[in-house]
Protein backbone atom coordinates (compact mmCIF):
# COMPACT_ATOMS: atom_id res chain seq x y z
CA UNK A 1 0.00 0.00 0.00
CA UNK A 2 1.58 3.30 -1.08
CA UNK A 3 1.39 6.55 0.78
CA UNK A 4 -1.59 8.58 -0.31
CA UNK A 5 -0.89 12.12 0.74
CA UNK A 6 -3.45 14.78 -0.13
CA UNK A 7 -2.18 17.79 -2.11
CA UNK A 8 -2.57 20.17 0.85
CA UNK A 9 -0.31 18.03 3.05
CA UNK A 10 3.13 19.56 2.61
CA UNK A 11 2.06 23.18 3.02
CA UNK A 12 1.33 22.65 6.70
CA UNK A 13 4.22 20.32 7.56
CA UNK A 14 6.41 21.63 10.36
CA UNK A 15 10.01 20.46 10.55
CA UNK A 16 12.70 21.89 12.80
CA UNK A 17 16.33 20.91 12.32
CA UNK A 18 18.66 20.84 15.34
CA UNK A 19 22.43 20.37 15.09
CA UNK A 20 23.60 18.01 17.83
CA UNK A 21 27.12 17.94 16.41
CA UNK A 22 28.78 18.50 13.06
CA UNK A 23 27.51 15.15 11.78
CA UNK A 24 24.58 14.31 14.09
CA UNK A 25 21.23 16.03 13.54
CA UNK A 26 17.74 15.93 15.00
CA UNK A 27 14.71 16.72 12.92
CA UNK A 28 11.46 17.32 14.79
CA UNK A 29 8.53 16.86 12.43
CA UNK A 30 4.83 17.48 12.83
CA UNK A 31 2.46 15.91 10.31
CA UNK A 32 -0.88 17.79 10.13
CA UNK A 33 -4.00 16.18 11.58
CA UNK A 34 -5.79 16.30 8.21
CA UNK A 35 -3.07 14.19 6.59
CA UNK A 36 -3.04 11.69 9.47
CA UNK A 37 -6.84 11.37 9.40
CA UNK A 38 -6.81 10.96 5.61
CA UNK A 39 -4.20 8.18 5.85
CA UNK A 40 -6.03 6.41 8.70
CA UNK A 41 -9.30 6.47 6.75
CA UNK A 42 -7.60 5.06 3.67
CA UNK A 43 -5.89 2.28 5.66
CA UNK A 44 -9.18 1.48 7.44
CA UNK A 45 -10.88 1.14 4.03
CA UNK A 46 -8.16 -1.32 2.98
CA UNK A 47 -8.66 -3.26 6.22
CA UNK A 48 -12.44 -3.28 5.68
CA UNK A 49 -12.01 -5.01 2.32
CA UNK A 50 -9.87 -7.78 3.82
CA UNK A 51 -11.06 -8.10 7.42
CA UNK A 52 -13.41 -10.72 8.76
CA UNK A 53 -15.46 -9.28 11.59
CA UNK A 54 -17.94 -11.47 13.49
CA UNK A 55 -21.52 -10.42 12.72
CA UNK A 56 -20.66 -9.00 9.30
CA UNK A 57 -20.14 -10.54 5.91
CA UNK A 58 -16.51 -10.45 4.72
CA UNK A 59 -15.66 -6.98 3.50
CA UNK A 60 -18.97 -5.46 4.69
CA UNK A 61 -18.06 -4.24 8.20
CA UNK A 62 -18.56 -0.48 8.76
CA UNK A 63 -15.45 1.72 8.82
CA UNK A 64 -16.18 2.78 12.41
CA UNK A 65 -16.12 -0.85 13.58
CA UNK A 66 -12.91 -1.49 11.63
CA UNK A 67 -11.22 1.62 13.10
CA UNK A 68 -12.17 0.52 16.62
CA UNK A 69 -11.35 -3.16 16.27
CA UNK A 70 -8.04 -2.73 14.42
CA UNK A 71 -6.98 0.63 15.91
CA UNK A 72 -3.44 -0.39 16.89
CA UNK A 73 -2.70 -2.04 13.54
CA UNK A 74 -4.09 0.92 11.58
CA UNK A 75 -2.11 3.48 13.61
CA UNK A 76 1.06 1.39 13.27
CA UNK A 77 0.64 1.14 9.50
CA UNK A 78 -0.08 4.87 9.26
CA UNK A 79 3.16 5.64 11.10
CA UNK A 80 5.12 3.23 8.89
CA UNK A 81 3.82 5.07 5.83
CA UNK A 82 3.93 8.70 6.87
CA UNK A 83 7.02 9.01 9.07
CA UNK A 84 9.61 7.92 6.45
CA UNK A 85 7.80 9.90 3.72
CA UNK A 86 7.77 13.16 5.67
CA UNK A 87 11.31 12.62 6.93
CA UNK A 88 12.51 12.12 3.35
CA UNK A 89 10.71 15.25 2.17
CA UNK A 90 12.16 17.34 5.02
CA UNK A 91 15.68 16.04 4.24
CA UNK A 92 15.24 16.75 0.52
CA UNK A 93 13.94 20.24 1.28
CA UNK A 94 17.06 21.00 3.32
CA UNK A 95 19.37 19.23 0.83
CA UNK A 96 20.96 17.05 3.53
CA UNK A 97 23.07 14.03 2.64
CA UNK A 98 22.25 11.42 5.27
CA UNK A 99 24.61 8.55 6.07
CA UNK A 100 22.02 5.94 7.02
CA UNK A 101 18.35 5.52 7.87
CA UNK A 102 17.14 7.64 10.78
CA UNK A 103 16.15 6.47 14.24
CA UNK A 104 12.63 7.67 15.07
CA UNK A 105 11.94 8.54 18.69
CA UNK A 106 9.61 10.64 20.83
CA UNK A 107 6.64 9.59 18.70
CA UNK A 108 3.54 11.42 19.93
CA UNK A 109 0.13 10.63 18.49
CA UNK A 110 -3.36 10.75 19.93
CA UNK A 111 -6.48 10.16 17.86
CA UNK A 112 -7.67 13.35 16.19
CA UNK A 113 -4.34 15.15 16.59
CA UNK A 114 -1.23 15.79 14.54
CA UNK A 115 1.56 13.20 14.53
CA UNK A 116 4.80 14.48 16.07
CA UNK A 117 8.12 12.67 16.12
CA UNK A 118 11.86 13.22 16.24
CA UNK A 119 14.24 11.67 13.73
CA UNK A 120 17.86 11.27 14.84
CA UNK A 121 20.33 10.75 12.01
CA UNK A 122 23.85 11.46 10.80
CA UNK A 123 25.00 13.41 7.77
CA UNK A 124 28.27 13.41 5.90
CA UNK A 125 30.67 16.04 7.26
CA UNK A 126 31.42 19.10 5.19
CA UNK A 127 35.05 19.02 4.15
CA UNK A 128 36.91 22.20 3.30
CA UNK A 129 40.03 21.02 1.53
CA UNK A 130 42.36 23.85 0.68
CA UNK A 131 46.01 24.28 -0.14
CA UNK A 132 46.30 20.79 -1.59
CA UNK A 133 48.19 21.79 -4.74
CA UNK A 134 51.81 20.69 -4.57
CA UNK A 135 51.34 18.10 -1.83
CA UNK A 136 53.57 15.13 -2.67
CA UNK A 137 51.77 11.85 -3.23
CA UNK A 138 53.41 8.45 -3.58
CA UNK A 139 52.11 6.57 -6.56
CA UNK A 140 51.32 2.98 -5.77
CA UNK A 141 51.70 0.63 -8.70
CA UNK A 142 49.85 -2.63 -8.58
CA UNK A 143 50.32 -5.46 -10.98
CA UNK A 144 47.88 -8.30 -11.27
CA UNK A 145 49.19 -11.59 -12.53
CA UNK A 146 47.37 -14.24 -14.56
CA UNK A 147 47.11 -16.56 -11.55
CA UNK A 148 45.31 -13.90 -9.49
CA UNK A 149 42.88 -13.23 -12.35
CA UNK A 150 42.19 -16.96 -12.72
CA UNK A 151 41.68 -17.35 -8.94
CA UNK A 152 39.21 -14.43 -8.89
CA UNK A 153 37.27 -15.82 -11.85
CA UNK A 154 37.13 -19.29 -10.28
CA UNK A 155 35.83 -17.78 -7.00
CA UNK A 156 33.14 -15.85 -8.89
CA UNK A 157 32.09 -19.03 -10.70
CA UNK A 158 31.80 -20.90 -7.42
CA UNK A 159 29.88 -18.07 -5.76
CA UNK A 160 27.41 -17.79 -8.64
CA UNK A 161 26.96 -21.55 -9.18
CA UNK A 162 23.60 -23.13 -8.41
CA UNK A 163 23.09 -26.70 -7.37
CA UNK A 164 20.33 -28.41 -9.30
CA UNK A 165 19.30 -32.06 -9.63
CA UNK A 166 20.42 -33.72 -12.86
CA UNK A 167 17.83 -35.55 -14.90
CA UNK A 168 19.17 -38.69 -16.56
Amino acid sequence: VGVRVPPFAFKNMKAELTDVSECRKNLEIEIPQEVVDHEITHIAQEFARRARVPGFRPGKAPIGVIKTRFRDEIVSEMMQHLMPKYFGDAVDERKLEIVQAPHFESVDYNSGQALRFKAVFEVYPKLNVSNYVGVPVDEVASEVGDTEVEASLKKLQEDMAELAPVED
